[in-house]
């Protein structure tokens, strides 16, 4: 599935990098201003409601401070989420961002992503009632695509709402959530050779404790090469990482051993056909 041109599309990367810019003080005016056009474009051309109030609305968005609807009161600045790391600029955080709230535009865009999940739930019903699994498939794909496509993401809803209901999944749905907790912490800690505890933690939205007891479970089985060091009080993760030398060492022992057990297998078949002819 992952090869399918279909599900290589989205989600548009340079978007994060267009939301930065808004928020970054260090970018020029001219700058900022291709950026919003540029998010303006996306949403209106992909129809991406849920991203476009996740960051313009004048309540609940990330970036305006004050909407378009014509509210006097300040909006809350943009604020660190797990979710927003990387994509938000919070060292040098500009103080006016400027992507308007339309409201009629957003319910537009909502009507128009309601009825297209109306139509890939009707796909779906049918090709349940009248094809076969692969057809099933493909109709989740599509809705997969769409939730990729207008920027809606969570991934606890994906445990909820998908995992828990699929009767393929359902019996791996804690190994699926769990390697891609293991996947977000590998990609953080392979960029730093010490980071804090809690600030890794605040990162992730989650306690310093869970994130103490997830890693230690995940260093306990060699997948993830650190230590985590409490004593020094609120606690450091420091990662070894190995260098090349000791890694191909490590490869070529291991392919060793992988070609020695294949050998041993062969021997014991040949052997076995051997006696069987005499």
């Amino acid at each position: 599935m992952g090869a399918d041109p279909q599900y290589v599309k989205w989600p548009l990367l340079p978007l994060s990098q267009h939301v930065f810019t808004l928020t970054n003080a260090y970018a020029s005016k001219q700058a900022q201003q291709a950026a919003a056009k540029a998010l303006q474009d996306a949403i209106a051309q992909d129809k991406m409601a849920p991203f476009y109030r996740y960051l313009a609305h004048p309540i609940d968005g990330i970036l305006n401070a004050v909407g378009e609807s014509g509210s006097s009161a300040p909006g809350k600045p943009p604020s660190r989420k797990s979710s927003l790391v990387g994509m938000v600029a919070t060292k040098a955080a500009t103080g006016a961002i400027n992507l308007p709230w339309d409201e009629d535009l957003y319910n537009k865009l909502k009507v128009d992503n309601d009825a297209e999940l109306a139509a890939f739930q009707k796909e779906e019903e049918e090709a349940e009632e009248k094809a076969g699994d692969t057809e099933v498939m493909a109709a989740k794909g599509k809705r997969a695509d769409f939730w990729a496509r207008v920027g809606d993401k969570s991934l606890a809803s994906v445990e909820e709402q998908f995992l828990n209901h699929d009767r393929y999944l359902h019996e791996h749905k804690s190994w699926f959530i769990r390697e891609m907790r293991l996947r977000a912490y590998q990609q953080l800690l392979q960029s730093y050779r010490v980071v804090g505890l809690e600030s890794m933690a605040n990162d992730f939205g989650v306690t310093v404790d869970f994130l103490d007891r997830d890693l230690a479970r995940f260093i306990a089985a060699g997948r993830i090469p650190c230590t985590i060091d409490r004593v020094t009080g609120k606690g450091v993760i420091e990662t070894n990482r190995p260098d090349d030398k000791n890694k191909q060492y490590q490869d070529v022992v291991r392919q060793g051993d992988q070609l020695i057990t294949k050998l041993q297998k062969y021997g014991q078949a040949v052997r076995l056909r051997g006696s069987e002819r005499a």
